[in-house]
């Protein structure tokens, strides 16, 4: 594409011929960007440049399209005026000086004003973060030494308290823990008894029945 950011400089420097081969479109809604005006003309031959003027981040309504001739420009009227977009009908005619002035002086005001709500908004955060930083300066120095030390007991006492709660809560387990152990013990002393008992129990029986069948 042969579509330039910006308007060429006329070779002669006459500002009627420049005015001559500029478009100005309007009724652009304000949704729209400037890549979606681009593509609109973009293909047309002899296109050059497009501006399209903004207002808190959405466009102003109307654009700027050069062409390096009146051909061109024809070009752009015939495709574009009376297109609808978004149920708003586009409208494109030849640029005049006023217009084009107008827009210039719109697009400087935009500009300025841009720069003067950035300026306010960093001396806005400036001004937020001091009165913060007063507030907790006022808020450090009104703080009663007397409650300042009795908070600090209680938090010390707490602590204290929550040491003390977990050390009984260790010798708790540890006692736990030996009583497990000895259980453990006791169990298989038990578990040996039984089994030795049950052992001697089955070989008197075998020595009986051994008798037994001997006296027969």
């Amino acid at each position: 594409s042969s579509l330039s950011s910006s308007s060429p400089r006329d070779p002669n420097g006459d500002d009627a011929t420049r005015v001559q081969s500029t478009v100005y479109l309007s009724n652009i809604p304000k949704a729209l960007s400037k890549a979606d005006v681009r593509w609109l003309v973009e293909e047309i031959p002899g296109v050059t440049g497009l501006r399209l003027p903004k207002r808190g981040g959405k466009n102003m309504g109307y654009s700027f399209i050069t062409c390096d001739s009146e051909a061109s420009a024809n070009a752009v009227i015939a495709a574009v005026h009376g297109m609808e977009l978004e149920g708003k009908a586009l409208v494109a005619e030849r640029a005049r000086t006023e217009t084009r002035s107008a827009g210039d002086a719109a697009d400087k005001d935009q500009k300025k004003t841009e720069k003067e709500k950035g300026k306010k908004h960093k001396r806005g955060k400036q001004w937020k973060r001091d009165a913060q930083e007063e507030e907790e300066e006022e808020e450090d120095a009104a703080v009663d030494p007397i409650a300042a030390a009795r908070a600090e007991m209680e938090a010390e006492a707490i602590l204290e308290l929550e040491r003390a709660r977990r050390a009984a809560k260790k010798q708790m387990e540890a006692a736990e823990a030996v009583a497990a152990e000895r259980r453990a013990k006791e169990a298989a002393a038990e578990a040996r008894t039984t089994a030795m008992l049950a052992e001697r129990r089955r070989r008197a029986e075998a020595a009986a029945s051994a008798a037994a069948a001997k006296r027969d």
